[in-house]
């Protein structure tokens, strides 16, 4: 398992795979935010995983995936 002094925060955790994931490609002039003029690659989920309880986070489902602009998947 992981050690306590490894944790990090929800926010912090998201912004690990969006803002700070693009600035380490150097691509955060297009991707890492949902803004116009930025790459469509999102996926929604059916809980706000920054405020849910943590036992509801493991069970999250994926609603949509989207690259590009076009949906990927979508939950039936």
């Amino acid at each position: 398992g992981f050690q306590p002094q490894e944790i990090v925060n929800r926010l912090n955790a998201l912004k690990m795979f969006t803002t700070w994931a693009s600035y380490g490609g150097f691509t955060e002039n297009r991707r890492g935010k949902i803004e116009l003029g930025y790459d469509a690659d999102l996926t929604i989920l059916d809980n706000d995983i920054l405020s849910v309880d943590d036992n509801t986070i493991l069970n999250t489902q994926i609603l949509f995936t989207i690259v590009n602009g076009f949906i990927n998947y979508k939950l039936d």
